[in-house]
């Protein structure tokens, strides 16, 4: 962005979309939010309980998941795309641009469908930014936002000029804060075409449920197939270096009193405890993140040269 516009994103999208909509309390990091004293603090479960969490700084990623909004400003957003482009009369996008964002790019699973937007879509697809599937006959453009502690849905069905937005500062806990938001879309949607009612929170949760159940089905599997009693190929020393990725860059494994320490960012960062044969398992200090595996592959001369970082992928070993 700022070699082609020659500007920072953050200055980009504030004088391209937020000033023009008149988005006065839409920001693009968190750090814009120390000094008010009119926003929603982050809400996750943690064991069982639903608690305030810490915001945290995504500022790496911010085009990704970084903005900050309220119902007023994201309603003119809304607006903007159901006016192709422009807004008060003015055209801020170009309605070719617009159509595309709103057109099928990615082919996406149909077993996301029933669980995630409504178990009646007959396609869902990834657009521009969006994903598309339908409802009842019509189109819907839609996404989700999630930041730590909070929850979005945004859906629009265009040919109704229809838009919804709903905000929750709670997290997706298990997918249960994005069912809400999702029930109360579709109920919404069927109060606005004046189709029949349905309980959509129950038929979501079941949904969900059956999500869940093949979720923990597939844990249990990991924890029944894993083989006690093994131990690491090498000394913990030997595991010890720094490795990297051409996406997420680099992470460290330090050896810090007779264990393996993970570190990859504040959040990513804890102890490895063994798991089985070279793999270990590690639990981040943000428990809404979860846990993951960590597998450690060395050559035919048992040096290690690669690790990988389940759910993120290969990370090879800097040479020194």
């Amino acid at each position: 962005m700022a070699h082609t516009a020659g500007t920072s994103w953050d200055e980009f999208v504030r004088e391209r979309v937020f000033l023009p909509l008149g988005m006065a309390h839409t920001f693009t990091s968190t750090d814009s939010l120390t000094s008010r004293n009119d926003t929603a603090l982050p809400h996750a479960e943690i064991d069982g309980n639903v608690q305030a969490i810490p915001r945290v700084n995504v500022d790496n990623i911010g085009p990704a998941a970084s903005i900050i909004s309220n119902v007023r400003d994201m309603a003119q957003w809304v607006r903007l795309q159901l006016n192709e482009g422009t807004f008060n009369g003015k055209r801020i996008i170009s309605a070719a641009t617009i159509c595309e964002m709103h057109s099928p790019q990615i082919p996406m699973p149909d077993s996301w469908g029933p669980y995630l937007y409504n178990p009646d879509a007959n396609f869902i697809s990834y657009g521009l930014g969006w994903t598309l599937d339908d409802y009842r006959g019509r189109k819907v453009v839609e996404h989700t936002g999630e930041l730590n502690g909070m929850t979005s849905v945004l859906a629009m069905i265009p040919e109704e000029r229809l838009g919804v937005v709903l905000l929750s500062n709670c997290d997706y806990s298990g997918m249960g804060s994005l069912r809400y938001l999702m029930a109360l879309k579709l109920s919404l949607f069927d109060k606005y075409i004046a189709g029949p009612g349905r309980d959509w929170m129950k038929e979501l949760a079941r949904a969900n449920a059956d999500f869940a159940a093949r979720r923990d089905s597939a844990s249990a599997k990991v924890i029944l197939e894993r083989r006690r009693g093994t131990k690491p190929t090498l000394q913990l020393e030997s595991y010890a270096s720094m490795y990297e990725n051409p996406y997420y860059g680099k992470v460290t494994i330090k050896s810090e009193a007779g264990r393996l320490v993970f570190s990859y960012s504040p959040l990513y960062t804890g102890p490895l405890t063994h798991w089985q044969d070279d793999t270990f398992h590690v639990e981040w200090p943000d428990h809404s993140l979860g846990e993951s595996r960590i597998t450690f592959f060395a050559d035919r001369g048992s040096s290690v040269i690669e690790l990988f970082w389940e759910g993120s992928g290969d990370f090879k070993r800097v040479l020194r």
